[in-house]
């Protein structure tokens, strides 16, 4: 009689007397798990330990299941995936759920691929199927429950392509979709021209947009952004949502209906909270949006305007005061906002200033706003802070901030003047947004993963920019191409791991050296390095990178195979030049490379400099 983790009792039976233990044995049989339930309810005052109640034919259908056998997808991380024989994902801590409330075990059906999900389940190999998107052919085979989970569904696109607002826009391009992929259906519904492409999963797909072959990738959030999270950060991005959301219910066989009962039961059951774990726990995904941020920064500080207006003059009317303290509770709940005096102490912040700092109200009232003042920014930039404040103007601008506990956080801020009736400033009020999720992807798209200085693309950007501010006062600016001498036979020694870390050295050098905010390292490709750099006189610059190239050396790496040097070193070609209009960055770059070639055709382990005409 007993089951699950319950101590089991029996019937004694005197030994020998084998026909009476076949006739109870029998009858223990035939009594249903529904009677099971109301003998132990009746007479030992005890509910089943399940939170849901299942009908008798429900149990008595569960009963004579014995054990219901799932299929899931094999690999749709993070809704679920097969990994060993066992089942994990979002669905994987469903099912743990509906575990502990079913009287019978869930049996996990290996399956390789989605068509042969589909396909087993139509052979009845499974009972049902965790997550399955309704189309008109399944109904055929399958009962659909309530919805399971709710997702959106995204387009994936080149780092560099603009936001997709509206599906029509793009649907002649090439869009790829996972075959077998239910929504295809609706969506050559809706747009009959639509050129979608059939792909193997995610990552087939985002391959293909990555390598050109595909404009974009269409599929569900999670899996969209599992992926590009996984493989693909500072190339492809999520430009734009294709609907709101797709409903993700689960499929039952179609001939045994009370399976799709019991699943929308449980379901039901099911505590918002445990939603919001599984959701948390797998997700940590955004996609790109086009809002204007400043036209919320300006509607925000024209509401706490309005605010403080309507508390000053009509602090006697009760109703306006209720609904003053329902707009303040908004904006001080949900606005990164703070106010402070001429001398930059606070005198108000925001709950959500509060919560985004770790700082209690308390603990930032009457301080100086530099508590939250990061020491990488520079300090040319609240220079033109101040200067703009102090003659009555708004300054707008991104600043990194620092937290209570030392860690960073971005803002796009929004700074006026407080003015008093006499058109005084009294003064200053910051309404901020933030954006360090998107100052985090800015900074992996211009990373060298391997060295974490910048990269190719990054260089080929800030280079023209570079040299044209430059050009404003003719200052005398250097650029240095270096390269590790005999890299490939260190490669062919030592191995590629050891290859890399000399590389990973060689960018700490360059870091250690590179202390000033306009001056820029970079990895330009394979083990080339390039150097943006200014100075004062030629004789600086030629110690500068003398000492650079000495440092390298005096790592004391082995290299057997270094024909000048037993140890790792640089050949470097240095272009110095005082900017003029008729300096170009294809020019110059071209002069430092063959300056490196000269070095290496002149020894190696050495610097090659052009001569500066004065």
């Amino acid at each position: 009689m007993g089951g699950g983790n319950e101590v089991a009792i029996y019937l004694g039976v005197s030994k020998g007397n084998l026909a009476l233990k076949s006739i109870l044995e029998k009858a223990n049989a035939s009594i249903t798990q529904s009677e099971m339930f109301a003998l132990k309810k009746k007479w030992l005052n005890i509910n089943d330990l399940s939170k849901v109640e299942f009908t008798n034919q429900e149990l008595d259908y569960l009963q004579s299941k014995q054990v219901l056998n799932m299929c899931i997808d094999p690999n749709w991380l993070p809704f679920e995936k097969i990994e060993k024989n066992k089942h994990i994902g979002m669905t994987a801590e469903y099912i743990k759920l509906f575990q502990k409330e079913l009287p019978i075990p869930i049996n996990l059906v290996n399956t390789s691929n989605w068509l042969e999900t589909v396909e087993f389940s139509k052979q009845r190999k499974c009972d049902f199927v965790s997550i399955m998107t309704p189309s008109k052919e399944r109904r055929a085979y399958f009962n659909f429950t309530k919805p399971l989970m709710k997702m959106p569904i995204v387009i994936a696109t080149l780092h560099d392509k603009p936001f997709i607002n509206d599906i029509s826009n793009v649907i002649s391009k090439k869009l790829g979709i996972t075959e077998g992929f239910a929504y295809a259906e609706v969506l050559k519904e809706e747009y009959p021209t639509i050129n979608l492409i059939e792909v193997k999963g995610a990552k087939d797909g985002l391959s293909k947009v990555q390598q050109g072959e595909l404009y974009g990738f269409i599929g569900v959030l999670p899996a969209v952004g599992y992926s590009i999270n996984e493989d693909y950060i500072g190339e492809l991005k999520i430009a734009g949502k294709v609907n709101n959301t797709l409903a993700f219910p689960m499929a039952t066989r179609v001939d045994e209906p009370l399976l799709n009962s019991i699943f929308n039961k449980l379901i039901a059951q099911i505590p918002p909270q445990e939603n919001k774990d599984i959701l948390n726990k797998w997700l940590s995904i955004k996609y790109e949006e086009q809002v204007n941020y400043t036209n919320v920064m300006i509607l925000a500080g024209f509401l706490v305007c309005i605010i403080l207006i309507i508390l000053f003059k009509n602090r006697s009317i009760n109703k306006i005061n209720e609904q003053l303290e329902s707009y303040i509770k908004i904006v001080d709940e949900n606005v990164l906002t703070s106010s402070t005096d001429l001398n930059g102490k606070i005198t108000y912040a925001s709950r959500a200033f509060c919560e985004k700092t770790g700082y209690s109200r308390e603990e930032l009232i009457g301080k100086n706003h530099n508590i939250v003042k990061h020491e990488d920014t520079d300090a040319r930039l609240y220079k033109g802070l101040w200067t703009r404040l102090s003659a009555g103007l708004v300054w707008k601008g991104e600043i990194k901030n620092k937290k209570k506990d030392g860690s960073f956080y971005w803002v796009d801020a929004t700074i006026s003047p407080q003015l008093n009736k006499n058109n005084q400033v009294i003064g200053y009020t910051s309404i901020r947004h933030d954006i360090t999720d998107k100052k985090i992807i800015e900074e992996l798209s211009i990373t060298d993963a391997l060295t974490n200085i910048y990269n190719r693309r990054h260089f080929n950007d800030i280079f023209p920019k570079y040299l044209n501010s430059l050009k404003r006062d003719h200052s005398l600016f250097s650029f240095l191409i270096m390269d590790v001498d005999f890299f490939k036979q260190y490669n062919d020694i030592y191995g590629h791991q050891e290859g890399d870390a000399v590389l990973r050295g060689i960018a700490k050098v360059l870091q250690s050296k590179v202390n000033r905010a306009d001056d820029y390292c970079f990895r330009l490709g394979g083990e080339e390095f390039g150097l943006l750099f200014k100075s004062s006189n030629r004789d600086n610059i030629l110690n500068f990178v003398e000492s650079i190239r000495e440092a390298i050396e005096g790592l004391h790496i082995e290299h057997t195979g270094n024909r000048v040097s037993k140890y790792v070193t640089v050949s470097i070609g240095l272009y110095s030049d005082f900017v003029n209009e008729h300096h170009n960055t294809e020019g110059i770059f071209k002069e430092a490379d063959d300056l490196l070639y000269k070095a290496k055709e002149n020894g190696r382990n050495q610097t090659m400099f052009n001569v500066i005409p004065f």
